[in-house]
């Protein structure tokens, strides 16, 4: 299982950027574009605040989580890393690196 080094400080900020739907849930397409998941379905293109390039730590589960589901999906995190949605599988832990 892959493991994703990270800071206790980044893992908060990751969570604080949820907007709607606990677990701490996220989308992404196939070309790697990632956005808070505000609440169940399909998020419009209006309602999506894009972080792709904004925190490495997340850009590295978005290439783990197009690897696990051919591409997009939503997905969601936890202190014990990260899950895909569909089915509760985990694909990745997190290390704490502080």
């Amino acid at each position: 299982m892959q493991m994703i080094p990270i800071s206790r400080k980044r893992f908060l900020e990751l969570l604080e950027l949820q907007i709607g739907m606990k677990p701490f849930s996220f989308s992404c397409s196939p070309d790697r574009k990632v956005w808070p998941t505000p609440g169940r379905g399909l998020t419009q293109d209006e309602d999506r605040t894009y972080l792709q390039g904004v925190y490495s730590e997340l850009d590295q589960i978005v290439d783990i989580v197009a690897r696990e589901r051919d591409g997009a999906g939503r997905f969601y995190l936890s202190v014990e890393g990260v899950f895909l949605n569909h089915d509760d599988r985990q694909i990745a832990k997190f290390r704490f690196v502080d």
